[in-house]
């Protein structure tokens, strides 16, 4: 398929089949493949029934297959047999065997899936002086060459993050003579001379007498950090459509150069969306609202 990660685990799912087709003990009805991206589990499930109601005894051995699990769901119920699963001793991958009466679900590891199955693009969509929108679109690869092998396909919880700029905004609010400020601070700590940090410390000390009862910027810096808390730095962010959002997390601190954190140059939000074979294609948007957050942004430089 030119899948590599998909080629992988279809091989995986074909000799799962012949290994239960060769037992002539079940007819295989269908087959269904779901992506769980939160745990990183593709789950493979079955369902097979028995050729005859005499010919369900006797094991199927899975052997050399490296499965992270197997369930089994027995009908009427839909009662777990997970009793009839055993390990195959001495063998080194995860290989199990099974005796049941209905084959339900085998689940199996595939790292990387979810990058080659899915495509995902984002793209600043509109700004003005209060938001940011961008918009957001996920893609199942392969779409005819996964209908042709599986009858379902479930891709859930994809991640998709879009890094939010922010460093911009700060800077809007930050007056000339703080930037200078944190650009001293940067060049005092990286300064080995002891007679040229005097000069800078000088200069520092200068700058700060100008204004007396200004906020001290160690104090702002504190206050600006509580900005970049995930749960807070969520009201800032807004998901629509076939997105939901999940997380955001902390880039990395435009002034890099300083010996103690400043303000990041983005924030990476993570929102999350499902795909299936039936609605193949997500759309959304991820809106930042920037006019509340320079609000923020000027609070914490002002207020003590």
């Amino acid at each position: 398929m030119g899948i590599e990660s998909l080629s992988k685990f279809l091989k995986i799912a074909k000799k799962i089949d012949s290994l239960i087709e060769k037992s002539k003990k079940f007819n295989i009805e269908s087959k269904d493949l779901r992506l769980k991206s939160g745990d990183g589990l593709l789950e493979y499930s079955l369902i097979a029934i028995p050729q005859t109601a005499s010919n369900t005894k006797g094991k199927i051995s899975f052997s050399d297959i490296d499965l992270h699990r197997i369930s089994i769901m027995s009908y009427p119920g839909f009662s777990e047999n997970q009793e009839s699963i055993s390990r195959i001793e001495g063998d080194l991958t995860k290989s199990f065997s099974l005796d049941v009466e209905k084959l339900r679900t085998i689940k199996c590891k595939i790292d990387s899936i979810v990058k080659d199955l899915v495509r995902r693009d984002h793209q600043i969509d509109s700004a003005d002086d209060e938001e940011n929108t961008y918009w957001l679109h996920a893609q199942i690869r392969k779409l005819k060459d996964l209908k042709d092998a599986l009858r379902k396909v479930d891709l859930l919880d994809i991640p998709f993050a879009v890094n939010v700029a922010v460093h911009q905004d700060i800077k809007t609010k930050f007056p000339t003579r703080r930037r200078r400020e944190l650009e001293l601070i940067a060049k005092w700590a990286h300064e080995h001379d002891r007679n040229k940090k005097q000069l800078i410390s000088m200069e520092h000390l200068k700058l700060k007498r100008k204004r007396p009862k200004e906020k001290e910027i160690t104090n702002v810096l504190r206050d600006l950090q509580n900005l970049f808390i995930p749960f807070r730095f969520k009201s800032y962010i807004e998901v629509l459509k076939d997105f939901n959002y999940y997380d955001c997390q902390r880039g990395a601190d435009f002034y890099d150069k300083i010996p103690f954190r400043t303000f990041p140059k983005w924030m990476a939000v993570i929102s999350r969306t499902d795909l299936t074979i039936e609605k193949p294609v997500s759309k959304g948007e991820l809106v930042y609202k920037k006019g509340l957050f320079q609000e923020s942004i000027e609070k914490a430089l002002t207020k003590k």
